[in-house]
């Protein structure tokens, strides 16, 4: 997407970074915290993703908490099985991703939203795979 733009992208771990706490209240939200730690700690430019399953008959669950749906340290198949049980039989849902890139600067307003790219993909099955 950015080699075009003469721009290497590399995985934070290249670069010593650790994860952060993904605390926002929306995918956007957590995406732009972990752009931001990602930059603060390199001194670069860094990309930030945030992304789940949004099922419209749970009113947007599991959404932001996908991966740990079933509790914390529960792992994919305990979050399908959970949301399969929630679901009783609906299986309309998508799958939101949102990327974006803050701005860095000196300025007070530093980490104001550069990039940000929203999609989802919605099916009418929902694609969970159970072993």
């Amino acid at each position: 997407m950015l080699e075009p733009l003469g721009w290497s992208v590399r995985p934070q771990k290249d670069w010593g970074v650790c994860e952060v706490a993904e605390d926002g209240l929306s995918f956007v939200e957590n995406a732009l915290i972990k752009a931001r730690h990602a930059a603060r700690i390199t001194g670069s430019p860094a990309l930030g993703d945030d992304s789940g399953l949004v099922v419209d008959a749970l009113n947007g669950a599991p959404g932001i908490y996908s991966s740990r749906y079933a509790g914390a340290g529960a792992d994919d198949s305990a979050n399908n099985q959970k949301l399969l049980s929630a679901l009783q039989g609906t299986n309309l849902c998508y799958f939101l991703l949102n990327v974006l890139m803050p701005r860095i600067s000196k300025h007070p307003l530093n980490g104001l939203v550069l990039l940000v790219s929203e999609d989802y993909f919605r099916s009418c099955q929902l694609p969970i795979y159970t072993s």
